[in-house]
């Protein structure tokens, strides 16, 4: 649907980030179009900041679009809660050197 959309206004399709796709080769991440039926959203700064309140981990890649392994959504829709990445980031830091030594 998303690649449809940019085929249909003649706009460079992003899916290959300006590369030639290795034909019949799995993809290791999600691919535009999934990412759009996940988010809602086209932008990929729309689609990253739906994916960190959500908590989906994710890396971006050099274009900015955001990278998320399928094992990643499967994951957090079948209930195993946010990733550790995403609730380190969330949970409070603790400093112990800031606490008087006993010594």
């Amino acid at each position: 649907m998303y690649a449809e959309i940019l085929h249909n206004n003649d706009e460079k399709c992003p899916e290959t980030d300006g590369h030639a796709p290795i034909q019949g080769a799995p993809s290791m991440f999600l691919s535009p179009d999934d990412l759009y039926q996940l988010t809602d959203y086209i932008r990929p700064a729309d689609q990253r900041r739906w994916l960190r309140e959500h908590g989906f981990a994710h890396e971006v890649g050099s274009s900015g679009r955001p990278k998320v392994l399928p094992a990643e959504v499967e994951r957090h829709l079948l209930g195993g809660g946010t990733s550790n990445r995403a609730r380190l980031a969330s949970e409070p830091k603790l400093k112990l050197d800031a606490l008087p030594r006993g010594d």
